[in-house]
């Protein structure tokens, strides 16, 4: 399966463009636009999970060392 690579800006330009074809498609374009929608939210939500933990480990006590 192919992987593409989107910055957070890219993403919410192509979820903005999904929003635009369902309202200019209607119907016929709304569950493709959903289901990948849903996708790259889940990828956004990943990583800025995995941001946040990166963010939440405890800096090393140097005076320790």
């Amino acid at each position: 399966m192919p992987a593409i690579t989107l910055t957070d800006q890219e993403a919410q330009a192509a979820i903005q463009l999904f929003d635009l074809a369902v309202k200019s498609g209607g119907l016929q374009v709304a569950k493709a636009a959903v289901v990948l929608t849903d996708k790259i939210a889940d990828a956004i939500n990943r990583s800025q999970a995995g941001k946040a933990a990166e963010d939440s480990e405890p800096e090393p006590d140097i005076a320790a060392i």
